[in-house]
C-alpha cells in the first residue's frame, strides 16, 4: 500500500481508536481481510544462472497495517511463549536477548571442553533446503494447538495463510496472483515465530527415539544446537553420528522437510592434525562428506578447534571493505582525522571484528595490521613504518582492546543469564577446568583468555568474583588500564626505536595528533606525517604520485658539501636548496643538531606550519630531481 510506518505513528487519538476497534473486530471474528494477505515479491540476483529462480532471493513486501496487527500479535505469542518455556534452550534464533553470539560461544566452548578433556566430539551440520518455503500449513496449525495455543489465534493465523498469495514483480510489471500452499509468508512479522514453533519438537522426538547426548558434567548434557533452520547435532562416536543421521531423516519425512545431502557436514573434533579414519556415513544411500573446516553463522570452525582459518577469512574481508573505501577516501582533498577514524571503526567492527569475542583473542596481532594499512593508505605512509608509531600518530587504540571489550561485554551477558542457560553452564564448566589447570589453556579456554588479560593488569578479582554489575560499573576502568598497558607498550616501543629516534620528542604519546584534525588539504597533511614518521637514515617520500628517496649510506651529489643525503640533509643543510628555505620557520643557529631542527621544524601548531612545509618540499624535490635527471 505503500503507506510509511510514520504516517500510523502520526495519526491522531481518534484515527488511532479507529484501528484498535478493526484490530479488535478481527480478533473477536478470528478472519483478516484478503488483502492483508498478498506479498509483492521483487526478486534480487544473488549469484549463477540468472535463468534458474534459485539464484534469486525474494524480498517479501506486505501491507503496513497487517504488519502492525502481527507484531501486536507477536508480541503477545512471544512472552507466552517465553514464559511457559515452550521454546527449547537449544534455539537461540529470532528470540528476545538471544543470537548468532549464543551458539558461537555454546559450539566454541564446547569444543574446547571436549578437547581439553581429550573426549571425542562429532558435530553433523545439517542443510534443510528451502526450510521456511516448506513448512507444510496443516501440520503448523495442529502444532500450535499441541502446546496449548488457542483456538482463536490459531483461526487468525489460518484466516491469513489460507488467502495468501503471492506476485512477483518484473520488467513488465506483477505477475498473476499465485497461491501460498506451503512455507511461513516472507516479510510477515509471525513468521520466525511461527517457524521457531515447528521445529521446536526436534529435541524431544530425539529423546523420545532414545538419542545418546554429549554429557557436559554430571547434570547437563546436549543433544543438538539450533539457530532458526541452521542445525547442528552432537554425536559422542562415528556410530552414534550414522544413528543421528537416521532419526534426522525419519523427523523430516514426518515434517514434510527436505534434507540437503550435498550441504550437511559431519566434522570431527581433535587435537590430532592427522585426519581418523572412520567408516562412511550415508543419508539415504547418499554419503554424506566429511570435513575439517565449515562455515557456522559466519564464523569458520576448524576440526582442531583453533581460529586460524576464520582469523585469514576475516583479514580478507576486511582488507576487502577497506579497500572499496579507501581509494574514494585517498581523493578527497579536505576533511579532518576523526571522520576516517570513524569510517574505519564502522569497517573494522562490521568486517574484521565480527564475533571477535568468540575467536579473535589469539590473533590480535594478525589482525591489526588491516587497520594500520588502512591509515597508511590514506596518509601515504610506507609499508614497514612501524605499527606503534601510526597508532600514536593516528591516536588509535590496539584492536585487542576491542577483542577484550567485546569478549567482557559477554561475559557480563553470561553472568546475567539464569543458571540453566547453556552459554552459562559451559562458561562454568571452563571455569572448573581453568580451575583446575596449573596453566592458562590459552588455546582452547575462553575463561583462561580474559582471565590470563585481567591477572596482566591486576584486575582478576573481578573476574573471579562473577559478579555482573560489580565487573559492568567496573569495565570502563578496566578497558583504561588495558588501553593504558598497550599505550605503554607502544611509547616502550619509541624510546627503544632506531627508525626514528627524534620522533619521542615529536609525539603526544598517545592522545593523537592536532593537527592531523585540521580541515586542511589532505595532500599537504600527507607530507607531514610522512616527514614526522620518516626513517631519518633511509627515507622515500611519497608526492604527486612519485615517489623521492633519501639514503644517508649514499652522498649528496647535488650540491658539492659531501654530507650523506639523508632526509635531514634534504631539509636543513643542501646548499642548493637554501633558496626554498625562507619561509621555514626553523631556528638558523648553526650549533643546533640537525635533530634539533628537525623536531623544531616537525612541532606542528598551525595549518602555517603546514602551508610553509609544503611550500617547501613541493619546490625542493622538483629541483632534486630536475639535477638528478640532467645528471
Amino acid at each position: 500500500d505503500s503507506i510509511p510506518y510514520e504516517f500510523y505513528c502520526n495519526l491522531p487519538p481518534n484515527w488511532n481508536h479507529y484501528i484498535i476497534n478493526m484490530f479488535n473486530t478481527i480478533l473477536q471474528v478470528e478472519n483478516t481481510p484478503s488483502d492483508w494477505s498478498l506479498v509483492n515479491l521483487k526478486m534480487l540476483h544473488k549469484r549463477g544462472n540468472t535463468l534458474d529462480p534459485a539464484n534469486y532471493r525474494g524480498i517479501a513486501l506486505l501491507n503496513t497495517l497487517p504488519k502492525i496487527f502481527s507484531t501486536i500479535l507477536l508480541n503477545r505469542l512471544s512472552n507466552w511463549v517465553e514464559d511457559k518455556q515452550i521454546m527449547p534452550e537449544e534455539q537461540n534464533g529470532f528470540r528476545a536477548n538471544r543470537g548468532c553470539q549464543d551458539n558461537l560461544f555454546i559450539l566454541s566452548s564446547l569444543i574446547g571442553v571436549k578437547l581439553m578433556r581429550n573426549e571425542p566430539l562429532f558435530g553433523i551440520f545439517v542443510d534443510l533446503n528451502r526450510a521456511f518455503d516448506t513448512i507444510n500449513h496443516d501440520l503448523l496449525y495442529r502444532k500450535l494447538m499441541r502446546i496449548g495455543i488457542g483456538t482463536k489465534m490459531v483461526n487468525i493465523i489460518k484466516s491469513q495463510y489460507d488467502k495468501a498469495k503471492l506476485r512477483v514483480f518484473t520488467n513488465c510489471g506483477y505477475t498473476d496472483d499465485v497461491k501460498v500452499t506451503s512455507g511461513v509468508l516472507q516479510g510477515e512479522p509471525l513468521s520466525p515465530l511461527l517457524f521457531n514453533i515447528f521445529l521446536s519438537d526436534i529435541a524431544d522426538f530425539f529423546r523420545s527415539k532414545g538419542a545418546s547426548t554429549v554429557k557436559l558434567d554430571n547434570d547437563n548434557n546436549i543433544l543438538l544446537l539450533c539457530y532458526a533452520d541452521d542445525l547442528v547435532i552432537f554425536a559422542n562416536s562415528i556410530i552414534d553420528v550414522r544413528d543421528k543421521l537416521s532419526l534426522l531423516d525419519e523427523y523430516c519425512s514426518l515434517n514434510h522437510l527436505c534434507i540437503n545431502t550435498s550441504k550437511t557436514k559431519v566434522m570431527f573434533f581433535s587435537k590430532n592434525l592427522r585426519p581418523k579414519k572412520f567408516i562412511n556415513v550415508k543419508l539415504n544411500k547418499i554419503p554424506i562428506e566429511r570435513v575439517n573446516s565449515i562455515k557456522y553463522l559466519g564464523v569458520p570452525f576448524a576440526s582442531s578447534g583453533k581460529y586460524f582459518l576464520a582469523s585469514k577469512f576475516f583479514i580478507s574481508k576486511g582488507r576487502m571493505a577497506s579497500g572499496a573505501v579507501r581509494n574514494s577516501l585517498g581523493k578527497l582533498r579536505a576533511g579532518c582525522h576523526k571522520p576516517r577514524l570513524k569510517l574505519l571503526d564502522s569497517i573494522i567492527k562490521s568486517t574484521l571484528l565480527h564475533s571477535s569475542e568468540i575467536w579473535a583473542y589469539r590473533y590480535a596481532t594478525d589482525l591489526e595490521p588491516v587497520q594500520l594499512q588502512f591509515l597508511k593508505y590514506v596518509y601515504n605512509l610506507p609499508k614497514n613504518c612501524p605499527n606503534y608509531l601510526v597508532r600514536l600518530e593516528c591516536g588509535v587504540a590496539s584492536l585487542k582492546i576491542h577483542i577484550i571489550k567485546a569478549m567482557l561485554n559477554l561475559l557480563i551477558k553470561i553472568l546475567e543469564m539464569p543458571s540453566r542457560r547453556l552459554p552459562s553452564i559451559l562458561f562454568n564448566l571452563l571455569y572448573k577446568l581453568d580451575n583446575d589447570s596449573k596453566n592458562y589453556n590459552l588455546t582452547y579456554n575462553w575463561v583462561s583468555q580474559l582471565k590470563y588479560e585481567l591477572q596482566t593488569i591486576g584486575h582478576v578479582d573481578k573476574f573471579l568474583s562473577r559478579e555482573p554489575t560489580y565487573i559492568k560499573n567496573e569495565l570502563n576502568n578496566i578497558i583504561t588500564k588495558l588501553s593504558n598497558n598497550c599505550l605503554s607498550n607502544d611509547i616502550e616501543s619509541v624510546f627503544n626505536s632506531r627508525y626514528n629516534c627524534v620522533y619521542r620528542n615529536l609525539s603526544s604519546l598517545g592522545i593523537g595528533e592536532d593537527y592531523l584534525n585540521f580541515n586542511y588539504n589532505i595532500k599537504k597533511i600527507r607530507i607531514i606525517i610522512q616527514l614526522r614518521l620518516a626513517n631519518l637514515s633511509k627515507f622515500t617520500l611519497y608526492y604527486n604520485n612519485n615517489k623521492y628517496e633519501f639514503d644517508d649510506s649514499n652522498i649528496c651529489i647535488i650540491c658539492n658539501m659531501m654530507k650523506p643525503d639523508s632526509l635531514l640533509h634534504f631539509l636543513f643543510e643542501c646548499s642548493t636548496l637554501n633558496p626554498f628555505r625562507a619561509n621555514l620557520s626553523i631556528d638558523s643557529d648553526v650549533e643546533k643538531s640537525l635533530y634539533d631542527r628537525y623536531q623544531q621544524l616537525m612541532t606542528i601548531n598551525s595549518t602555517i606550519n603546514i602551508e610553509c612545509i609544503y611550500t617547501f618540499i613541493s619546490q625542493a624535490v622538483r629541483c632534486r630531481s630536475f639535477i638528478l635527471n640532467e645528471w
